[in-house]
């Protein structure tokens, strides 16, 4: 990490408050740039409306999705018990988009992109088999009965959970810190109990389940890129300058989802169970975000050249005596309701299972993968 950044960003929280309603250029290479304070504190407002508001978008209904995730359904119907571990994501593909900047011209390539993650430890099991009274619709028993509608059998109960901390670092790229706390809990109906089909193990209906859950997280992210991408703002005049700028970013969501789905499913040769279904994740909550952006503002070409001579300086130097400072705050609130898809694939090893689920809605994509132990 280069010493002028490592200043500039410490520079950047201590001042951080009072650069909330603008974007500032400092250094004696400002009045040579085509802009100006005016042009500035309108490139703010448009970043806020037409950029940041949408990413904050982007990101909430990315964590509603992976808040809906949670116990697996690799199995739909539970007999008896099942403990693991899970990681589950929303993700909005990235795309970059140009934002157009009133009375000036537009900054290309910004990056915009939706993501969240949310693991679990899960404890699961069937009620019938936690009283001593279980249900295997595969079991060979002839002298099993199948149990009434609200049989403790019937019913399959989840517990998750999980806090975390982890560190992501990219050498002289940056990093990012990740905390997380993750409290589920889900109860799944069996509307229709497995059946063999055919060969025994080799196909096998798994039943029907209905299941509705109440699931809650918390994460805080911090992320420092000190190499940036550099940004192009584009004039209607016609000259262009890059930002080369530094990133600090900060985001923390909290949500509350209740997951209510319908999952069905097949066995084939006993190593492989096919889930599908889906259902409606309704969330309470929001992300509030801050990023700050701080580096060298130049002007491309030849006109570095010409800013170089006018400061009697070294077209490098010149380059980076002007620095644009920008922080946007802002928040934003989950969808009320989001409408998913599931479909997920299980590899059976005995006990162990390995599986993974993805998740689609209209907006998003998820998914949710991991490995258990089942009995």
């Amino acid at each position: 990490m280069k010493l002028r950044y490592i200043f500039l960003l410490i520079g950047m929280l201590t001042v951080a408050p009072a650069l909330q309603a603008q974007i500032t250029c400092t250094g004696p290479g400002c009045a040579y740039l085509p802009i100006s304070q005016t042009t500035l504190d309108q490139m703010y407002y448009d970043l806020k409306t037409q950029y940041m508001n949408k990413l904050f978008d982007d990101m909430a209904v990315a964590a509603a999705l992976a808040n809906a995730s949670g116990a697996p359904a690799g199995t739909v119907n539970l007999s008896g018990w099942t403990l693991g571990a899970s990681v589950g994501a929303g993700y909005l593909p990235l795309k970059t988009v140009t934002v157009p900047i009133t009375g000036y011209g537009e900054i290309k390539d910004m990056p915009r992109a939706g993501a969240a993650v949310n693991p679990r430890i899960f404890l699961g099991c069937n009620l019938g088999w936690l009283l001593n009274n279980p249900y295997d619709p595969f079991d060979t028993d002839s002298s099993q009965s199948q149990p009434f509608f609200l049989s403790p059998s019937k019913f399959d109960v989840y517990v998750s959970f999980i806090e975390d901390r982890r560190t992501f670092d990219s050498g002289d790229q940056g990093h990012i810190i990740v905390n997380t706390r993750n409290r589920g809990f889900d109860v799944r109906y069996h509307l229709v109990e497995g059946k063999p089909l055919a060969g025994g193990p080799l196909l096998r209906f798994l039943g029907v389940s209905l299941g509705a859950g109440y699931h809650t997280a918390l994460l805080d992210l911090n992320a420092t890129q000190t190499k940036g991408q550099k940004l192009k703002l584009n004039a209607a005049s016609g000259a262009t300058m890059i930002w080369d700028g530094a990133v600090l970013a900060t985001m923390r969501s909290e949500l509350k989802t209740i997951p209510v789905e319908l999952m069905t499913g097949m066995q084939f040769l006993y190593f492989l169970n096919f889930t599908f279904g889906g259902g409606m994740a309704y969330s309470k909550g929001g992300v509030d975000f801050n990023i700050t952006r701080v580096g060298p503002v130049y002007l491309s070409g030849d006109s570095a050249a010409l800013l170089a001579a006018a400061a009697g300086q070294s077209v490098t130097s010149a380059a980076y005596n002007s620095y644009l400072t920008m922080s946007l705050n802002g928040s934003g609130k989950v969808p009320k309701n989001v409408a998913y898809g599931k479909l997920g694939l299980d590899i059976n090893l005995f006990w162990l299972k390995v599986f993974a689920e993805g998740m689609y809605s209209s907006r998003a994509y998820g998914a949710n993968v991991g490995v258990r132990f089942q009995m």
